[in-house]
């Protein structure tokens, strides 16, 4: 058995553990974003007529050829930030920044499975995606240093805003 400090408190790490769970919540992360990029822009040539400057990215799952793609693709962001959250949880232990993992993941999975024609139950489960993602972003600020603190916390501040705006122009 080794030992390793993990953000201030001293662990006891039996083959790396601590350093697994984060290349683990890295791999969800970065399969989250790979999976969810490359669907979104092969959906959205797949629609005829799709504008993806003026259109929603929630019409590419209400439209036939590409509702179960993306809709599925939407459950699987929510399960990979799930389970990217919980192994991140592991390297920090903060119970709160994982709910914000949690409810970031399940926004994304309601958004999934209620598509954009369902109405309400869509637009509550899409707003919380997008604003727990964001708030995600500042929850792992706490947790990390340098560049990619200040990365989390631009990105998390700029969705923020965004959320923000887009809520007051169509609501």
């Amino acid at each position: 058995m080794s030992q390793a400090t993990t953000y201030g408190r001293l662990t006891a790490t039996i083959r790396e553990t601590a350093a697994d769970d984060r290349k683990l919540a890295g791999a969800f992360f970065l399969a989250l974003a790979a999976q969810f990029m490359t669907v979104i822009m092969l959906a959205a040539a797949m629609v005829p007529g799709y504008d993806f400057g003026g259109g929603a990215i929630s019409d590419l799952g209400v439209a036939a050829e590409t509702a179960l793609l993306f809709n599925a693709s939407l459950v699987v962001v929510g399960l990979f930030n799930l389970l990217g959250g919980y192994f991140f949880y592991r390297t920090h232990g903060k119970r709160w920044i994982f709910g914000v993992f949690a409810l970031a993941g399940i926004g994304a999975i309601g958004a999934g499975l209620f598509p954009l024609d369902t109405g309400a139950p869509h637009s509550l489960s899409a707003l919380l995606a997008f604003l727990f993602f964001n708030v995600q972003a500042l929850a792992s600020a706490t947790r990390l240093r340098g560049a990619m603190r200040a990365v989390s916390v631009l990105a998390g501040g700029i969705g923020l805003v965004f959320v923000a705006l887009s809520t007051a122009l169509y609501a």
